[in-house]
């Protein structure tokens, strides 16, 4: 179900961006709910987290502040470690 949401979520964000953004920003835990999808073990859960941060984060400062203060930076780079080759 959470993979489906965020599906959901992505596909909204194609159309109604700045809605999405401030939806997120205002719901209780938003971005720390949004940051923590990139520590999930389900690989289809955090690569849609990934994209739906994907495309929220780079328009707006307020979001990219919130999911920071979430350590969604440290997630990212643990999950480039994580799946680097060799």
């Amino acid at each position: 179900m959470a993979c489906a949401g965020l599906q959901v979520l992505r596909a909204l964000s194609g159309t109604v961006l700045a809605q999405l953004q401030a939806a997120v920003l205002g719901a209780p835990a938003g971005a720390q709910r949004l940051a923590a999808t990139l520590g999930d073990a389900r690989d289809a859960v955090r690569n849609e987290g990934l994209a739906l941060l994907g495309q929220l984060v780079p328009g707006s400062a307020a979001l990219q502040q919130a999911v920071a203060f979430q350590g969604a930076l440290e997630e990212c780079v643990a999950l480039a470690v994580e799946t680097a080759p060799g």
